[in-house]
């Protein structure tokens, strides 16, 4: 005789698999129905009525909060994109996109990983596609930036006390809540716009490079030069300041005279916005 442990798993397969689907309950109820399902289960039996609904309509009622909450949740994360594609639209992807990528962590904070990759490559016919797929990657990321660990940053003391003969061998530790973006459209002015609720055109595609970092644990994002978003991104890979400064001055388009002239500065505002979070001194 089956335990009762196994009955409820049972129940709560039925129960899942009825309202996750995507169109509405009655489709879940229908496919958890059909022979061999692992979950079915007879409505009528499993389900009382209320005095106002049916067992139909009170099943509904959990199928619809159950998409409505990620709705909710992923409207949070990503403000650009909805304003971008509007209410409905939204709301329709993001109804295809848990029902093609189920929730299947606890913290619901996982739950919109992939949300950049199936805009990219699975969702069709979406309005301005390039676009929302590379801000739904900024939004993406600026949530991981959000949950990353905390470490703290290096002094500016720290910095300015390294003997100046020995600043091509410093080798820096970068805060994990630092992003670095190699984009194919501007975003930052377009989503400041959206966030303070101003009419802003969709930007024609450019390479950008954007940083997305936390400091006093608010997350921001800043556009690089080129030159800069280089240097990072060396120093970033585990190189140390010389070896960075001599492979980016070899690289093509590079210009190396704004690489000398804005260095002081560049580490002066890269450390205030915590950047780096340790140094060490010498070879690898």
């Amino acid at each position: 005789m089956p335990s009762d442990d196994w009955r409820l798993e049972r129940l709560d397969q039925w129960m899942y698999s009825v309202i996750s689907q995507h169109e509405v309950a009655k489709a879940g109820v229908e496919a958890s129905s059909k022979p061999g399902s692992q979950a079915a289960h007879d409505l009528e039996q499993t389900v009382l009525p209320s005095d106002q609904l049916t067992p139909l309509e009170c099943v509904s009622v959990y199928a619809d909060m159950y998409f409505w909450r990620f709705i909710e949740i992923m409207s949070g994360e990503y403000p650009t994109v909805q304003h971008i594609l509007g209410e409905e639209l939204f709301n329709q992807v993001v109804r295809d996109y848990i029902t093609c990528h189920p929730s299947t962590h606890y913290n619901l904070n996982r739950l919109s990983i992939k949300f950049p990759h199936y805009l990219e490559k699975e969702a069709t016919d979406l309005p301005h596609q390039p676009f929302v797929v590379t801000i739904a990657k900024v939004e993406r990321v600026m949530e991981d930036a959000f949950d990353d660990p905390y470490r703290e940053k290096i002094s500016q003391g720290a910095i300015q006390s390294i003997p100046g003969e020995q600043w091509a061998d410093i080798r820096l530790q970068f805060n994990p809540a630092l992003y670095l973006l190699e984009l194919d459209y501007p975003v930052n002015d377009y989503m400041t716009a959206v966030n303070e609720n101003r009419h802003m055109d969709i930007p024609q595609a450019q390479k950008t490079f954007v940083a997305v970092y936390r400091c006093n644990y608010t997350v921001w994002r800043e556009d690089l030069d080129y030159e800069g978003y280089l240097l990072l991104s060396r120093l970033k890979d585990g190189e140390s300041l010389g070896e960075a400064l001599e492979s980016c001055t070899l690289q093509e388009d590079v210009d190396a005279d704004k690489i000398t002239a804005s260095l002081g500065e560049w580490f002066q505002r890269w450390t205030a916005q915590e950047f780096f979070c340790g140094l060490e001194i010498g070879p690898d």
